[in-house]
């Protein structure tokens, strides 16, 4: 299913899945959604949402996942150029600890004839049960190209 509205543009799919194997059995529903705003070339904003659940037949094992994404990208048409997104996860399964993910992620570049610069950093926050990872980077990248 899609849309697209001057600016807005949306799209949904659901996907049902029963799959019978010699080795696993199960059954699954996924099901997604995106939705953009663009009001110009210069820049747009996307919002996803996806969300699965898996039931295996032999062993009585169940996982749900679901997951939102914000995101947005821009550009000055002279050369420079950005995205970024936040987003968070789940996953809960019967035979596992329940896990979350928030993340975010910035990336900002510029090109020249012969010269690009790239800088990106991001955070996350990982929690397994009762334990939380927190991490952070931040990167640059020039390349030259010779021609």
């Amino acid at each position: 299913l899609r849309g697209d509205w001057r600016a807005w543009s949306a799209r949904a799919n659901n996907t049902l899945r029963w799959t019978r194997d010699t080795r696993v059995q199960y059954d699954e529903v996924r099901t997604g959604v995106d939705l953009t705003w663009q009001p110009s070339w210069v820049w747009a904003l996307n919002l996803n949402a996806s969300h699965s659940d898996t039931r295996f037949l032999d062993t009585g094992r169940e996982t749900s996942t679901a997951e939102v994404r914000l995101g947005g990208s821009w550009t000055t048409g002279s050369g420079w150029w950005g995205n970024g997104h936040v987003a968070y996860r789940t996953l809960d399964d019967t035979e596992l600890l329940p896990e979350t993910l928030a993340e975010g992620r910035l990336q900002v570049r510029r090109s020249w004839p012969n010269l690009d610069l790239s800088i990106s950093c991001g955070v996350g926050e990982r929690t397994r049960g009762q334990i939380t990872t927190d991490s952070a980077d931040i990167s640059a990248r020039v390349s030259r190209q010779f021609r």
